[in-house]
């Protein structure tokens, strides 16, 4: 259902290439790309491997990035853990214990961020800022680097796809790339209409556009968790890219949990039932119904059932 939806609304706004974001991304992709194989004038498509993280960390620039960063909800974490999630740093024994001697953190204090409230990181944050902003001059290059070898800075009109939210990516890629990037996703928050605002770029959601989240109650955002682990990849997920001494750029990973590793096996049986469903769908849309669609709300109301009663 999303893959017919992107197809027609792309075509209809002048989109010449998809970018489809890892990892959730990737299956979207090969769907997509199965779906419009019989077709010469189809959208190009591409994989772009990046996250937040690979991001928004070399776009910083100034404490108030520092700072937004800071203010994305997080579980309770230890400092150290926070610190190299959010900024890249890895924070010494040795460092760690001046900030406690300093009077900028407690003993054994965990990092807890709700409803962005940041007051008892601020202090600590401006001590590391320099650091900050050094590593991110760092990486800045290599992401550069990256998006240059996949064509974005080609003048033709591209989109990034993924399941949505905020459009945060999106909105990063506009300003590292001076280009107007829009996106089309599964859902998206009321956020990505300041992305859109700002560079006049699309932010469209497919089952959910713009919507309040704490007041919707579309099923595919309130279980966006599970559809999340659904659409997942066995790839691990980008850190950053750095340039080597001979020029070239080398990509950073996370390393895979064990609990990824074992859900492989039950990836793939989703991907098998996934695509099997695709290509009954081409078959009759080939040889017997050539407008066949899955409605939208069709395919939200049988996800909704899926979620609700699990195997």
């Amino acid at each position: 259902a999303f893959v017919q939806w992107l197809v027609a609304k792309a075509t209809a706004d002048g989109i010449q290439r998809l970018y489809f974001l890892a990892r959730e991304g990737q299956l979207l992709k090969i769907v997509y790309d199965q779906w419009v194989s019989n077709d010469a004038n189809a959208i190009a498509s591409d994989y772009l491997v990046l996250s937040r993280r690979a991001v928004t960390v070399p776009m910083l620039s100034n404490f108030d990035d520092i700072l937004q960063i800071a203010r994305i909800q997080c579980f309770p974490n230890q400092l150290s853990e926070f610190i190299q999630e959010r900024y890249g740093l890895r924070l010494s024994h040795e460092e760690y214990e001046d900030l406690i001697r300093l009077g900028l953190w407690s003993k054994n204090k965990l990092v807890s961020i709700e409803n962005e409230n940041i007051d008892h990181l601020i202090p600590t944050l401006q001590a590391l800022e320099a650091r900050i902003l050094t590593n991110a001059r760092i990486e800045r290059p290599g992401l550069l680097t990256y998006l240059d070898s996949m064509g974005l800075n080609a003048t033709s009109t591209f989109a990034i796809v993924d399941i949505g939210y905020a459009a945060t990516i999106q909105g990063y890629l506009n300003r590292i790339i001076n280009k107007t990037v829009h996106g089309y996703y599964l859902m998206t928050t009321e956020r990505a209409q300041k992305v859109s605002s700002q560079h006049g770029a699309i932010t469209q959601g497919c089952f959910a556009h713009h919507i309040n989240p704490k007041t919707s109650q579309s099923p595919i955002f309130l279980k966006s968790f599970s559809l999340e682990k659904l659409l997942s990849s066995d790839d691990a997920q980008i850190v950053c890219y750095r340039h080597t001494d001979s020029g070239d750029i080398v990509p950073e990973f996370r390393q895979l949990a064990d609990e990824e590793r074992q859900s492989m096996a039950t990836r793939a049986e989703i991907r098998r039932g996934i695509m099997d469903f695709v290509n009954r769908s081409i078959t009759i849309r080939d040889k017997l119904i050539s407008d066949f669609e899955v409605p939208p709300d069709i395919a939200t109301a049988l996800f909704d059932e899926f979620i609700e009663h699990p195997s």
